[in-house]
């Protein structure tokens, strides 16, 4: 009986190492705007122009065989300085690679928690408390492209753009509700957007947990 049990066990665990099965399709994608109603803009950004759009690439279709997401933010005037994507808590700035984005010549990103209230000054109108990662942006273009790979599969969440410390701010209409826990789709889904949330497991872990259970299993007999 043990046996029987350790053997559905590390056959679920191999099952890990399959890609989940919104990877099939190749790429999910989405957007929001002003004019669908899935985005709240404040000043010049209120304009149903304002958009955000983005792509969450499969491993098997990148070069580095991770995730790869990608944002596209569009104002019809008053380009962007800031531009903040939710990641889940465990998420580092490590996590993050080959991370590029319009404006980035002299610039930095940051990955933290964003306050109202501790960040107002840079952050205005900022709806609620947000763990992401913040790209600072030269140049204020209208359009912001932000790219990076991640292990990190994707799950919904929240994002924000503004336009320096006093000009127009824009973010999703779902940013204060709870994020959706249902699996990632194409599409928006109660005006949220896919964001990096899980990890995936590595393959290494998983052969080695299961090594682990079948020596297990060896030890045990041969002390009968």
């Amino acid at each position: 009986m043990l046996k029987r049990m350790v053997i559905v066990f590390v056959l679920l665990c191999l099952s890990c190492l399959a890609p989940p099965e919104e990877s099939v399709a190749g790429i999910l994608s989405g957007g929001l705007s002003l004019g669908d109603g899935g985005l709240a803009a404040t000043g010049l950004w209120n304009n149903p122009n304002t958009s955000l759009t983005w792509e969450v690439t499969d491993p098997a279709s990148t070069p580095s065989g991770k995730w790869r997401y990608k944002y596209t933010f569009s104002a019809p005037q008053a380009g962007a300085s800031e531009l903040l994507v939710e990641l889940q808590f465990h998420v580092l700035i490590g996590d993050l690679v080959n991370k590029v984005w319009t404006g980035q010549a002299g610039q930095t990103a940051e990955v933290r928690a964003f306050s109202p209230s501790l960040d107002s000054a840079t952050l205005p109108d900022l709806p609620s408390d947000v763990y992401g990662i913040k790209f600072n942006i030269a140049g204020s273009p209208t359009e912001v492209v932000a790219q990076f790979d991640t292990s990190h599969m994707p799950t919904w969440g929240d994002f924000y753009s503004c336009s320096s410390s006093a000009g127009p701010t824009a973010w999703n209409a779902g940013f204060t509700s709870a994020d959706p826990t249902d699996p990632p789709d194409n599409g928006s889904l109660q005006h949220h957007i896919l964001v990096p949330g899980p990890s995936v497991p590595e393959p290494l872990s998983v052969s080695l947990l299961a090594a682990g259970a079948l020596l297990a299993v060896t030890r045990r007999r041969c002390l009968r």
